[in-house]
């Protein structure tokens, strides 16, 4: 981590101050530079891949297709739309890790823990029982 952000990356564990020089998720600056780095993802996924309409919160991203066309992910070994493909490319060129398990699609999607249902054009929250 830049040195600058290290200032920032100050963690207290009894009574003595420790400096994170890793970014431990859970600080306070973590967010702010994640989001700043996912920022430039999108923007080069829109700008130098013309992505069509991504959407992103955190480290979340997906967007929309009304009648998608499948490719293989090899890595995977699973089928996902263009979009999606797209998308999974451009982490493994820039090295950023992510995991086969949040590569879902479908007509219901589960967004920062609200249920999307694109066929009915409701957002729902998942019952707390």
């Amino acid at each position: 981590m830049h040195i600058l952000w290290q200032l920032k990356q100050i963690n207290t564990f009894q009574g003595m101050r420790h400096v994170n020089s890793n970014m431990t998720f859970g600080s306070h600056s973590a967010p702010n530079i994640w989001c700043t780095l996912f920022c430039l993802v999108i923007w080069v996924a829109i700008h130098i891949l013309t992505f069509p309409d991504p959407l992103h919160y955190m480290d979340d991203a997906w967007s929309y297709k009304t009648d998608p066309t499948l490719m293989l992910y090899k890595p995977y070994d699973a089928y996902y739309p263009c979009k999606q493909v797209t998308l999974l490319h451009l982490y493994d060129h820039l090295g950023l890790p992510h995991v086969k398990k949040k590569q879902v699609f479908s007509h219901i999607l589960n967004i920062i823990g609200l249920y999307v249902n694109l066929s009915s054009m409701t957002i729902t929250m998942p019952s707390l029982i």
